[in-house]
């Protein structure tokens, strides 16, 4: 219990969570160096300094290893979702650009490296598809949620799409022009696009 101003210590990963984030690390780095074909469970052994039994024992294969290394950075560097810039538009534009510094900035390299594996193992595929909605289900339920408190006219079912067409729109933006989609494009596609599927007519 604390008092006053106290505050209660951060609890310290225990060893084993120590090793799981290192493991982790490892894998999503060289998911951008080699690619997912190049990478294998030996070579994140080798980098991670761990044995392949330990890897073994928490990831059976390698779709679940990097599907978990793929989670735990967008716990890392996904947004929140919590910031109230007052609207809908806001929070809207808000998404947008942290959908492309995260998918075209931070991810870059692994999501190239991904893109080919995405087509190929299904087992990949469905454990990235399960992410994906649940991050888009999230963002939908907090900022719609906060838009119909503001008093904002929201369709009353049908809101997730909305972030499932900003996602699309951002990678095929890029893949076509081969860079990150400019201001001038997302608040096109606020204003043109996500706002008018989100509120009623």
């Amino acid at each position: 219990m604390t008092r006053g101003n106290d505050v209660a210590p951060a609890r310290r990963p225990t060893r084993s969570e120590a090793r799981e984030e290192v493991i982790l690390g490892v894998a999503f780095e060289l998911l951008a160096e080699r690619g997912y074909e190049g990478v294998t469970m030996t070579l994140i052994a080798e980098r991670a300094r761990a044995s392949k039994a330990t890897i073994y024992r928490k990831w059976p294969d390698k779709p679940s290893l990097i599907s978990a290394a793929i989670a735990r950075r967008s716990e890392l560097d996904s947004p929140t979702w919590e910031d109230d810039t007052g609207s809908l538009r806001g929070d809207l534009v808000a998404a947008v650009n942290s959908m492309v510094r995260l998918t075209v900035g931070a991810w870059g390299s692994q999501l190239l490296g991904l893109l080919e594996a995405l087509r190929s193992d299904p087992s990949l595929r469905d454990k990235v598809r399960g992410q994906i909605a649940e991050t888009t289900i999230t963002a939908d339920r907090m900022i719609f949620a906060r838009a119909r408190a503001r008093g904002e006219k929201i369709r009353a079912a049908g809101t997730t799409y909305v972030f499932e067409v900003a996602l699309a729109s951002v990678f095929t933006r890029t893949l076509l022009d081969g860079r990150r989609p400019d201001e001038a494009y997302l608040t096109e596609l606020v204003d043109n696009v996500l706002l008018p599927l989100a509120l009623e007519p």
